[in-house]
């Protein structure tokens, strides 16, 4: 029997007129989201306000907790027709993101994408292509076919049925696309021909596609997209397939381009002939990219030539991330290039893996380059007599402040704890310390600092049983200027996080925490719980807690959010969408800080001015104000602080 909505008699309002027309306009869906969550919940769904007035209709797949009463068999069919439902009488939601088939003759449940109101074109569709079994949903061929207007289109997932259609989209839309991702998806040379007839696409994100057609080059896909898309700003390609690269065709494509500011290639498995020295060679006549990210199977000597040659003569990149084995001498030849480099500020080698030598280097390079503001290292091993010398070259140069390492150890901590007070010296974070190996004179020379210090603003720790904590916490309660924590501990019983809690607790300024325990009992879950209900301050929290028992972590984090008021993001595991009761306190708040968000941009009614009042002093307020209306950082902050005036 075919689905109507008295279905959901008494559950949903389906009499509800979409009274969107405008960025001003706010839709009566809005207050109707809990009721409409509570029912696209149980089918892997969520209707959420992604900013001021806007409506996103998204799949979330999850495995709940709760018990369901929807059954596996009926899922599609329910999905299908609350989403063309939704899509058709609401042109509030602009963005889309679906479980589907783009066409499917198998698949028997459709979901329709028929837009009726002028003026409410979709502007955002994704799709997860779902593996085609009965029962499975798919999206309306003509409907497909008539959507016109779509500004970003991210596919997952797709197979060869699908090709013609998602070609058909990309044709379709080529005067309006500016954001293409592509993701597990085959590729071929009609929808490559697609993409390059894109006008206005900015960006184009081709992860871990395939083809199976011999004769399509990855390589020279991304040559002609370098050389036929005139807006073009960002590219990003990843895989691990084996393939012969030809970087030589790739680098004549980027010396050529002059509209791509961000190019990341990662490519896993590189044939053994390949090498990026080319493309890093190119970089001396190319004049727009900003930020290069490269991760190949291995950067030897003669890319490091390359790109120190690159590094004299190129005067326009900013960002550059190196991943994959690193050889030494690279990173020399590098370092003296950097002696000569004025205009890269962040290098970041996080994920490569190289020798002490180049570590060195690399450190040396800091007290000759004057312009580099962040260099980020792996994690390296110095033998322990080089130790002091390496803390020493640190300390010269403002090297603290500018080097980001992955421990600090004992010589690290003494020369920093002196250079905490000056802010041309202090670092803005401090990685993770194992300050239970430290001795007692280090401990209270390096916290006492910490605690008066006005320049850190992220803090990360780790804690072996319940060593020195007090100390830890009397810094947590003394600083003001730390806002991101993140704590490692490696087994509790609850005593610990409960004393960290406390201290974070009264501490009003960090709103970003995150939270490992490695081995806990559900006393660290109950003590996190009883945190999450009293906090309010904290807005983004993450928590890895080991207790086998899962659900009773879940039951204790779901206690605390029924009451918390002002945590907008919640991370850490599968587990967080376990609970229904999670979802809809993340959802009350999400939609709460657009509330705010609209009081700070002048919309005076009362239930934004309550909102406004909790959220007025937090990060995210800013950010949200800066993403919906386009102001920089020290804009958003005047009209936050002119908002407060009519409280």
């Amino acid at each position: 029997m075919a689905l109507t909505t008295d279905h959901w008699k008494g559950q949903l309002n389906f009499r509800r007129i979409c009274t969107f027309a405008g960025p001003l306009d706010r839709c009566g869906l809005l207050s109707e989201l809990p009721s409409w969550n509570r029912v696209l919940y149980s089918l892997e769904y969520e209707l959420a306000e992604t900013c001021p007035g806007k409506l996103s209709l998204r799949y979330v797949p999850h495995d709940p907790m709760d018990k369901c009463a929807v059954s596996a068999a009926s899922k599609p069919a329910q999905a299908a027709f609350l989403i063309s439902w939704l899509v058709e009488h609401h042109g509030c939601i602009d963005e889309l993101s679906v479980s589907s088939s783009l066409s499917a003759p198998q698949a028997n449940i459709p979901v329709r994408l028929r837009r009726p109101l002028v003026g409410t074109a979709i502007r955002s569709l994704e799709v997860t292509l779902c593996t085609f079994y009965s029962g499975a949903c798919y999206l309306v061929e003509q409907d497909v076919d008539a959507l016109r207007g779509i500004e970003q289109l991210r596919i997952r997932d797709g197979t060869a049925t699908d090709e013609s259609r998602l070609v058909s989209l990309l044709r379709n839309n080529s005067h309006s696309l500016t954001f293409v991702q592509l993701s597990h998806t085959l590729l071929s040379q009609h929808m490559l021909d697609a993409l390059q007839r894109l006008e206005k696409c900015e960006s184009v994100t081709l992860s871990d596609c395939t083809s199976d057609d011999d004769t399509f080059s990855e390589s020279n896909a991304l040559t002609a997209m370098l050389r036929s898309m005139a807006a073009l700003k960002t590219l990003t390609f990843s895989s691990d397939r084996d393939a012969e690269w030809n970087f030589s065709a790739i680098s004549a494509a980027l010396k050529a381009n002059v509209t791509l500011t961000a190019l990341d290639l990662a490519v896993d498995a590189v044939d053994e002939t390949s090498s990026p020295k080319e493309l890093f060679a190119a970089l001396e006549e190319n004049h727009s990219v900003r930020t290069l990210r490269v991760k190949v199977g291995a950067i030897d000597a003669s890319c490091g030539t390359a790109l120190a040659s690159a590094l004299r003569r190129n005067s326009c990149l900013v960002n550059l991330h190196l991943a994959g084995n690193v050889d030494d001498h690279c990173l020399i030849l590098m370092a003296e290039a950097l002696s000569q480099n004025t205009t890269l500020e962040n290098l970041d080698v996080r994920n490569a893996e190289f020798g002490a030598s180049g570590v060195w280097a690399l450190c040396d390079a800091i007290n000759t380059n004057k312009t580099l503001k962040k260099l980020v290292l792996p994690e390296f091993s110095v033998p322990k007599e080089y130790r002091p010398a390496l803390a020493e070259k640190l300390a010269q140069a403002d090297g603290y402040r500018r080097v980001l390492q992955p421990f600090l150890d004992e010589y690290d901590l003494q020369a920093l704890s002196t250079r905490l007070a000056c802010p041309t010296t202090c670092p803005e974070e401090i990685t993770d310390i194992d300050f239970c190996s430290l001795s007692d004179a280090t401990m209270k020379l390096f916290f006492d600092a910490l605690s008066s210090s006005s320049c850190v603003q992220a803090f990360t720790v780790s804690i072996e049983e319940n060593c020195r904590v007090n100390v830890l916490c009397e810094m947590l309660v003394a600083n003001r200027s730390i806002s991101s924590v993140h704590i490692t501990i490696e087994m509790d019983d609850g005593m610990i996080v409960q004393q960290l809690l406390n201290a974070i607790e009264g501490n009003k300024k960090i709103s970003k925490l995150a939270i490992s325990i490695c081995s806990a009992e559900i006393g660290a879950a109950s003590a996190v719980s009883d945190f999450i209900s009293r906090n309010r301050t904290v807005t983004t929290l993450t928590l890895c807690i080991g207790e086998h028992r899962q659900y009773r972590v879940v039951e204790q984090i779901s206690r605390g959010m029924k009451i918390n008021p002002i945590i907008v993001e919640l991370g850490g595991g599968p587990w967080c969408d376990m609970s229904y009761a999670i979802f809809a306190a993340l959802q009350r708040n999400r939609v709460a800080l657009n509330r705010a968000a609209d009081f700070a941009l002048g919309r005076r009614e009362s239930r934004c001015a309550e909102a406004f009042q909790l959220f007025s002093r937090t990060p995210c307020l800013v950010a949200l104000v800066m993403k919906t209306s386009g102001r920089n950082e020290r804009e958003a902050l005047q009209a936050i602080a002119w908002a407060e005036r009519f409280l």
